[in-house]
């Protein structure tokens, strides 16, 4: 289902890889550094560093919420413990005869004692 959005999107990008192969002198200014490269793959390159450094960002934005949900998950363990521990202790002071009644039912059935 993926392969549905993925090969357009990659058809897409090689075609503009083979529509842009002029070369280009990419330099940096404080250094007298020169790398001649396709338009393309400058474009590319600077376009995955935009997507990774966006993709920081947002790691970094979201880390708040993570420890929130770590703490969250680790709190509900300690709930469901609490529970099975309040279940079983319930089982056990449950008299057998509420306890006999047939799953799924809100009645019981209690014995009366001779009067």
């Amino acid at each position: 289902m993926i392969w549905i959005l993925i090969a357009p999107l990659f058809v897409l990008l090689v075609l503009f890889a083979l529509s842009n192969q002029h070369m280009v002198a990419l330099s940096l200014w404080p250094f007298d550094l020169a790398w001649e490269a396709p338009v393309s793959m400058a474009i590319l390159l600077a376009a995955c560093g935009a997507f990774l450094f966006g993709a920081g960002i947002v790691w970094l934005a979201t880390m708040k919420y993570r420890g929130q949900v770590r703490a969250l998950r680790d709190r509900v363990r300690v709930l469901d413990a609490e529970l099975a521990a309040a279940r079983s202790r319930l089982a056990r002071e449950i008299p057998p005869e509420v306890a006999a009644r047939s799953p799924g039912t809100s009645v019981v059935a209690l014995k009366r004692s001779a009067a």
